[in-house]
């Protein structure tokens, strides 16, 4: 199965998934990712603001920006196929609907954060598997900017059926360094 028969697969299989099941997950993957000693030690993060059936990251966002975090959210930029992060400090003003309805600061002037100085990044993603490798959603902009990214840790959050054994890769695929679901962290190989 090449990379977007299988992107469509596991789609339709997350989004399958039972609310009930999903908001458990979510509060499982949370509570992990919050008492985890790389969220504890990191002073800034770079994190996805979570879409349809992605695993939630809005109370993570909120609770980064309490805990004093430098918290930075993607910005894209449709034309130029790029992603910036750039600092919000209050989730509920600072974002908008753009591109497929997904929320993104409301705000394009502001300058983007320097890849380089991140110190932790959770990254989105359909499937991954236990070799730190993922399928997105076909943009590859994660992939660019996580080739920047070379100081920061990196976590994808996913449900546990979203981690399979083979996932097609290219030599521009970047991986991952832990895996997070509702069952624990996955340490890739």
């Amino acid at each position: 199965m090449d990379k977007k028969e299988l992107r469509k697969h596991m789609l339709q299989k997350r989004n399958r998934l039972e609310e009930n099941y999903r908001k458990n997950a979510n509060a499982a993957i949370t509570k992990a990712f919050l008492c985890s000693s790389v969220y504890q030690a990191c002073k800034n993060i770079f994190i996805y603001i979570s879409y349809s059936s992605e695993v939630d990251t809005n109370e993570i966002i909120t609770r980064a920006i309490s805990d004093g975090k430098t918290v930075l959210v993607p910005l894209t930029d449709q034309v130029e196929k790029r992603m910036d992060a750039v600092q919000i400090t209050d989730f509920n003003t600072q974002l908008c609907q753009r591109c497929c309805g997904i929320l993104e600061p409301n705000f394009a002037s502001k300058k983007p954060y320097p890849p380089e100085k991140i110190d932790l990044i959770v990254v989105p993603g359909v499937a991954f598997n236990r070799k730190g490798y993922r399928v997105g959603y076909g943009g590859g902009y994660y992939d660019k900017y996580l080739s920047q990214s070379l100081n920061a840790v990196t976590i994808g959050f996913a449900y546990e059926q979203s981690l399979i054994d083979e996932i097609p890769s290219e030599g521009h695929d970047q991986k991952v360094d832990i895996i997070l679901t509702e069952s624990g962290e996955h340490h890739v190989s």
